[in-house]
């Protein structure tokens, strides 16, 4: 999908792109990758440059010692309701990590997706829906969602990309409007995985959560669907042999 150059930003007020990433004594985790993709996003969108100088600095801004979870936003400011110019600008917050439950406890989202999003392409704050359905799932004592479109096709979960066992390992594909996880990519380039479209009813026998903070985690639960551990566990420690992985915590 082809944009032109956006001359008044005037109508996206409120807008932003963001990338969440892993900051451990120092070490800014796959730091180039996640920039390159909030670059493209901000290419594509016909957003104004961003600088790489900026990205650094705010990365400088986080603590050179402990385990951090760091988001960078880059976000509109500005617009008609406030009377002045929208500018675009990179933004850094920090918190100390805290690892996730582990093995997860998941359910299905409660509501399908559109098939094909493009935009899902891109992590962008326009996000309720994800939210949502996160916040329903945690009410009810689950840790994460697995969220389909409406052809039942699995797409991810609100977190991170789905790995799932059926005869063998796969991630659905890009195609279906996912995001180009970093992890995911990885992963993909150890060959211990396929890209597969699985719908909904797939007989799963294991899963495996992945996302640039918090590593490989292995999927316990699906709805009130028992997933083999072992097998999921098995999986992880074969992938962690070719990819090193942030620290658990």
């Amino acid at each position: 999908m082809e944009h032109s150059p956006a001359k008044d930003l005037s109508d996206l007020s409120g807008f932003s792109l963001f990338e969440t990433l892993r900051v451990q004594e120092g070490k800014a985790w796959w730091a180039d990758e996640h920039f390159k993709r909030l670059r493209d996003s901000v290419k594509f969108f016909s957003l104004p440059e961003l600088a790489g100088v900026a990205w650094q600095e705010q990365l400088q801004k986080v603590p050179r010692s402990g385990d951090w979870v760091v988001r960078l936003t880059y976000r509109a400011f500005g617009g008609r309701w406030q009377n002045c110019p929208v500018t675009f600008r990179l933004d850094v917050l920090f918190q100390r990590f805290s690892p996730a439950p582990n093995p997860l406890r998941c359910t299905w989202g409660a509501y399908r997706l559109a098939q094909n999003d493009f935009l899902r392409g891109h992590k962008s704050g326009s996000r309720m829906v994800w939210d949502l359905m996160l916040h329903q799932a945690k009410q009810l004592g689950f840790d994460d969602i697995w969220i389909c479109d409406r052809a039942d096709s699995i797409l991810e979960t609100a977190v991170g990309n789905l790995f799932l066992f059926t005869d063998r390992w796969y991630t659905p594909p890009l195609e279906l409007g996912l995001l180009p996880g970093i992890l995911r990519q990885k992963v993909l380039g150890t060959g211990a995985v396929e890209t597969l479209n699985v719908p909904a009813n797939a007989k799963i026998r294991a899963a495996v959560r992945g996302n640039s903070v918090a590593g490989l985690t292995p999927i316990q639960t699906i709805g009130d669907c028992q997933l083999n551990l072992e097998l999921a566990r098995d999986w992880i420690r074969e992938v962690s042999r070719q990819v090193k992985l942030p620290l658990s915590g």
